[in-house]
């Protein structure tokens, strides 16, 4: 009896030592390889995130001739990206535009319900337009957006407003000036690198014919006589707020420096205007609205060696960066 309990001891031991092996063997290097991917995934896209799960994925409706169509978000994300940024930008102010892109749909969505994507281009419209190079534009596009699936901009836990514009007129523009209720997380910030853009400075002549019909459209009169437009108020980064505008056919009144670049086609509101024969001369500084993010600016410093991550903290401020899918 005493070496029959001896041999099941001595088995059961055995048996034991053999389990702990085996598991140290099949889980360890298990817990290494884990333990060592995870960083090597956040140091591929350079951002640090918190987790939110979600069991749903986002979808946009895209607006295409034929109508509207429901595609997965992450899908349309490369359609997105490929009309706003060329092919051969910087890898890493590609993947922050995707994230920026992302991060406006997602707040679309959450609060309206539905995101609608205008001029969406499909697979179909993407192969006509890029030949022979479908396959390496794509793969440059799809990369940018794999690479930080479902990563959005948050603030307070919820994803926040965008912006972006193509150059600067050398500094982006605070929002403090907006008068819509909203907390935007922009920030103006300088963009001296913007200023060596080849777009940045744009001479606009207007002759007097197309002048006149541009001033029958701002002030709703068909007798523009002796129209008078001054510029009345600029923000602090130089971009035209609000002029006066006054004339002998109607009464004077102010207009904003956006609406007034949309009525005469100007690339921004950041100009000045001279007189130009009988016509008038605008001098433009920058393209676009000058709100958020520069996309000359990032990529400028994407090529200085700034990650995502570094470009969006740049132009938005006390942003989380979060993984909702």
């Amino acid at each position: 009896m005493e070496r029959c309990l001896k041999k099941r001891t001595t088995w059961r031991t055995r048996t034991g030592i053999f389990l702990v092996v085996l598991f140290v063997l099949l889980f360890i290097p298990l817990i290494v390889v884990i333990a060592v991917i995870r960083p090597e995934q956040e140091s591929r896209t350079g951002v640090s995130y918190e987790e939110e799960h979600t069991d749903s994925a986002y979808h946009v409706l895209c607006e295409q001739e034929a109508g509207s169509i429901s595609v997965p978000l992450e899908t349309a994300l490369i359609s997105m990206l490929s009309s706003v940024m060329d092919e051969d930008s910087p890898r890493e102010a590609l993947r922050a535009m995707a994230i920026l892109l992302r991060t406006q749909a997602v707040l679309e969505i959450e609060q309206n319900g539905s995101c609608l994507v205008q001029g969406y281009a499909g697979d179909t419209e993407l192969r006509e337009r890029w030949g022979a190079y479908y396959d390496t534009y794509y793969a440059v596009y799809a990369e940018a957006v794999e690479e930080t699936r479902g990563i959005i901009m948050t603030y307070d836990g919820k994803p926040i407003e965008t912006a972006f514009h193509p150059i600067s007129a050398g500094h982006t523009r605070s929002p403090a000036l907006l008068s819509d209720g909203q907390m935007y997380r922009w920030k103006s910030v300088p963009c001296e690198q913007d200023l060596m853009a080849q777009e940045y400075r744009t001479v606009v002549d207007y002759p007097a014919e197309k002048l006149a019909d541009c001033l029958k459209v701002l002030t709703g009169s068909t007798s523009i006589a002796g129209v008078q437009i001054v510029i009345e108020e600029r923000d602090e980064a130089g971009y035209v707020v609000s002029l006066s505008v006054s004339g002998e056919g109607f009464d004077a009144f102010r207009i904003g420096g956006e609406r007034f670049r949309s009525i005469f086609g100007l690339p921004s509101s950041h100009f000045t205007m001279e007189e130009n024969g009988e016509g008038v001369r605008f001098i433009c500084f920058g393209s676009g609205h000058g709100y958020g993010l520069s996309i000359y600016q990032a990529c400028m410093l994407a090529e200085e060696g700034r990650t995502c991550m570094d470009i969006l903290k740049y132009f938005f401020d006390e942003i989380v960066f979060m993984r909702i899918a």
